[in-house]
């Protein structure tokens, strides 16, 4: 049985203009419980308890997934984040297709996140046309898509790709890009972020410049999140086409960043897609020098 979450009922000062476009599989909701209860009944006891219809008249599937599915560590996690960054929710979920503003609103109520929630996309479009369309018109600077599709290519940065339930890792790393928490390279040839110290180098080769970085905190606390946050800004700014990044850290074993780990055990991350034989090829004579 759900139960209500006393820690969602702190108020919210709000800000203007910095939104969290959110998405619901993938982000706070994964299991399909709702089969194991009485639908109906559910929605009757909702309906009772907030003296709203909106609950019988929504159909059973969608207030049960919703009141049942939804992960409580997940909204705990995005209540959170919206407390921190003082955003605000616009719907980019493919819910908005389906479910008025109403019933979205009457939703988030069950978590005490209905205050937090401002607009929906455009149901009418595509998910990212709908995020730019929105982004647009709303003249947005700071905002976050959160989505367990990956949108790097079109949104850089401002792109959270959660895996299965939005995590403590991506809360760090939404909350650094809203708040404006900016990666400095302290001095010539280290990065300094946090207790996080990298060493890098950067070469020049075909016309691309190319950032080989190294090291790794040897911290006890896992910060995976300060290299993708750092990697994934450094990428939007594009003063850099490849970095290869080379981890001494066994904890450091998926970064969520636009690259992948190859069986050398490096990663490489890019602002434009390498194919394999030109990203051999910069490998080869970056490791010749």
């Amino acid at each position: 049985m759900h139960k209500d979450l006393e820690f969602l009922k702190t108020p919210n000062e709000k800000v203007e203009n910095k939104v969290i476009f959110l998405d619901i599989d993938g982000v706070i909701q994964y299991d399909q419980k709702r089969f194991d209860h009485n639908m109906e009944a559910t929605c009757s006891m909702l309906a009772e308890k907030y003296n709203d219809n909106t609950y019988i008249n929504m159909k059973p599937y969608d207030v049960c997934a919703a009141y049942y599915d939804w992960n409580n560590i997940a909204i705990g996690i995005l209540h959170e984040l919206l407390e921190t960054t003082h955003a605000n929710i616009v719907l980019s979920s493919d819910w908005r297709e389906s479910k008025s503003f109403t019933e979205m609103k009457a939703l988030f109520r069950l978590y005490n996140l209905d205050r937090y929630f401002i607009d929906c996309c455009n149901p009418n479009i595509g998910k990212e046309e709908a995020i730019i369309e929105y982004v647009d018109n709303h003249k947005l600077d700071k905002y976050m898509v959160v989505d367990d599709r990956n949108f790097y290519t079109t949104f850089g940065e401002k792109h959270r790709n959660t895996k299965t339930l939005i995590n403590m890792s991506d809360y760090y790393y939404i909350r650094n890009v809203l708040n404006k928490n900016i990666p400095v390279l302290e001095e010539k040839e280290f990065i300094k972020i946090y207790d996080l110290v990298l060493k890098y180098h950067i070469d020049n080769i075909d016309n691309k410049k190319i950032m080989l970085v190294e090291g790794y905190s040897t911290s006890k606390f896992d910060y995976t999140y300060l290299l993708e946050y750092f990697f994934n800004y450094m990428i939007v700014r594009k003063d850099v086409d490849l970095y290869i990044f080379k981890p001494n850290n066994p904890k450091i074993t998926n970064l969520n960043v636009n690259g992948y780990k190859a069986y050398d055990g490096n990663y490489y991350i890019y602002r434009d897609r390498y194919h394999s034989y030109e990203l051999e090829e910069v490998v080869n004579k970056i490791l010749k020098k």
